[in-house]
């Protein structure tokens, strides 16, 4: 799925894995299941990773699962707060948390971001599941009701798969009816089967028309005004600032694994490469991105017009024309849909 906004905005980003894959959840799309990186960071070496980072750039506890040992999560804090950044620290969670770890967080709210990864209301959130095929919903937007009562503000991810994709406005109400929600993510599902989709992913098109829908009602309702909402937001913000030369954002995007070991962008999921230091993992990961990695945007007439897609996809759309060019139609439409809303409002 895409992580990026493609419109060269995003910062400088560490997905920290310091449960590698582990996680308490099965969720049917789940990517992160079919990596090879099963180990753990202990608090030192969470520690020593976070105090070797550049300061500027976001860091992001990611999973996996990243909440699953108090210890270690509570040596990540401590070690960010030390670190005096500036910045808040991100997590990334599937919610799933017990009354410890919600008070960790909430005692430590004035340093964090928190993210929860749920996918609408209900059945909606269907393909989210534990180890025993039981849903995860109840207990999710238990979490979110948690942090509600306490005022903490939060942002969750959405992915859109064949569970969800008929009702995004639904989808949308269920996120604006917790006033803590003040920002949300929707990323399509374009996971493959061989040479087809999943049965539980969409096609570019879908995720197109779903997208529309969300912008209508974001503009007709005034969502704008309470919560973020992308790729909407990040998609307007392109056009009014929009690139002169292709911005591909892949190694902006770097996975730390236990034991040292980085991935460049954590769609791409395989793409390993060794650092230096970790102070300059960023630029080592860019000349890896520059070895490996050929963007078929790098020279498309179209650049402009779409912004750009995600290398991942262009890979697991290889050698299907049909999906290739869904994909890249889907990006254009979308921006010009954009467009035509901002001239309406000149």
């Amino acid at each position: 799925m895409e992580v990026c906004s493609h419109n060269g905005f995003d910062p400088n980003t560490i997905l920290l894995k310091i449960n590698g894959t582990k996680c308490n959840l099965n969720c049917k799309y789940c990517s992160e299941t079919k990596k090879s990186y099963k180990n753990f960071m202990c608090s030192e070496e969470c520690e020593a990773v976070i105090s070797a980072l550049p300061s500027s750039c976001e860091i992001i506890l990611h999973g996996g699962e990243p909440l699953l040992d108090f210890n270690t999560v509570s040596a990540a804090i401590t070690a960010f707060r030390n670190k005096r950044t500036g910045h808040r620290l991100s997590i990334q969670t599937n919610g799933c948390i017990d009354s410890d770890m919600q008070q960790l967080l909430l005692n430590n709210s004035d340093i964090l971001k928190i993210g929860i990864s749920i996918d609408g209301p209900g059945e909606q959130d269907s393909l989210r599941v534990d180890y025993n095929n039981k849903s995860s919903f109840q207990r999710v937007d238990e979490t979110i009701s948690f942090f509600e009562q306490h005022n903490i503000p939060i942002k969750c991810i959405a992915t859109v798969h064949s569970a969800n994709v008929h009702d995004p406005i639904g989808a949308l109400q269920y996120f604006m009816s917790h006033k803590n929600i003040k920002q949300v993510r929707f990323n399509p599902c374009f996971d493959m089967n061989g040479k087809v989709l999943a049965d539980y992913s969409i096609r570019p098109a879908q995720f197109l028309e779903y997208l529309l829908k969300i912008t209508e009602y974001w503009i007709t309702y005034r969502v704008y005004k309470c919560a973020r909402i992308d790729p909407i937001q990040a998609e307007f913000e392109a056009v009014l600032q929009p690139v002169k030369q292709p911005c591909i954002n892949c190694c902006k995007f770097i996975s730390i694994y236990p034991q040292g070991q980085s991935t460049i962008c954590d769609a791409l999921g395989a793409e390993s490469f060794e650092s230096n230091t970790l102070s300059e993992i960023f630029e080592d990961a860019e000349h890896r991105f520059h070895e490996t990695l050929v963007s078929p945007c790098r020279n498309c007439v179209n650049f402009l017009d779409c912004g750009g897609g995600c290398i991942a996809i262009f890979r697991r759309f290889k050698g299907l024309e049909m999906l290739t060019q869904e994909y890249c139609d889907y990006r254009k439409k979308l921006k010009q849909f954009i467009r035509n809303i901002m001239s309406d409002l000149v």
